[in-house]
């Protein structure tokens, strides 16, 4: 919502409360869109340094990273934080001789179908607590049009 205290902040380019300079960049669309293609240019800046994998194989890693249990943490990330144990695990002649990078061969199937039945049960209660919290207070609100 646009308040007159916002637009005095980004239209005298001086912040009432803190009395300092406003950095407009920083606060529009344009700025967050200048600051994304900044983490972009450097995410792919990172990815060209890493010579060994692809562009193609990149790709892969980024719809890779979509789907447990890759995502958690983000396997795009963990290969460019550590490159070189990624690097000995690809060019391993044989993989079974070398632990996997990251927590992701600690994933289990079958305990992330039941945290994310757990969740959804949780997320199913809170809907219902709430729907039965507005029904209080529609009765209650109800009662108080009737005096």
């Amino acid at each position: 919502m646009f308040s007159l205290d916002s637009f005095n902040k980004t239209n005298t380019g001086i912040d009432k409360e803190s009395k300092q300079p406003i950095d407009h960049d920083e606060n529009t669309d344009e700025g967050l869109s200048k600051k994304a293609s900044k983490l972009e240019e450097e995410l792919e800046r990172r990815k060209r340094a890493i010579t060994w994998i692809s562009e193609m194989q990149w790709q892969t890693l980024e719809r890779l990273s979509k789907v447990p249990p890759f995502n958690r943490p983000n396997i795009v990330n963990h290969v460019l934080d550590n490159s070189e144990q990624w690097l000995t695990y690809a060019t391993a002649r044989e993989t079974e001789n070398v632990n996997m990078p990251g927590p992701y061969l600690e994933y289990d199937p079958v305990k992330e179908e039941k945290r994310m039945k757990h969740k959804k049960k949780q997320l199913l209660q809170r809907k219902k607590d709430i729907k039965y919290k507005m029904m209080k207070i529609e009765e209650m609100t109800e009662g108080d049009d009737e005096s």
